[in-house]
């Protein structure tokens, strides 16, 4: 595996998900969950391979890999898909918080919606949170209207 640079949104140490997720099970979710971005290919995928992802991404912690994947995906932060009998997984929402390298070579990996599996997507609710059944409020910096641009703008929010 090769890792790759990414880029994380101050959001992210803001997401409270992540951190009762910590809190409950003790492990290292937070680091884990970043680190994993830095083994995913552009389109958020990753061979499921606890042990060598560990060796990667925490090398001197003492711990099950394994069971931080699994807590992970028991919240849907990232999707478990097996395909010909091997385990893969993508980060949900990965194109939302993700603009990889244009150089950077396209996956080789199976994507998991050609084999009947869906990466559930984050419901409006789960985005900005608020009341359930309410229609959630317009986020900071959106719009309406027309016109061109580079395509370079920002936004907020932790689609994990």
């Amino acid at each position: 595996m090769r890792g790759r640079i990414r880029s994380v949104k101050p959001e992210l140490f803001k997401s409270s998900k992540l951190w009762d997720l910590q809190a409950d099970t003790g492990l290292p979710v937070t680091q884990a969950f970043v680190g994993i971005w830095c083994y995913a290919d552009r389109e958020g995928r990753f061979e499921w391979k606890p042990r060598e992802l560990k060796t990667d991404i925490l090398p001197y912690w003492d711990g099950d890999f394994g069971a931080v994947m699994d807590a992970l995906a028991a919240k849907l932060f990232i999707v478990r898909y097996t395909v010909d009998g091997e385990d893969y997984g993508v980060v949900r929402n990965w194109s939302e918080h993700q603009k990889p390298n244009h150089r950077e070579p396209a996956s080789v990996l199976p994507p998991p919606e050609a084999h009947g599996i869906r990466a559930p997507v984050l419901s409006l609710e789960e985005q900005r949170p608020g009341t359930p059944g309410q229609t959630p409020a317009r986020p900071s910096g959106a719009g309406t209207g027309t016109g061109t641009g580079t395509g370079m703008g920002t936004g907020s929010g932790l689609g994990a």
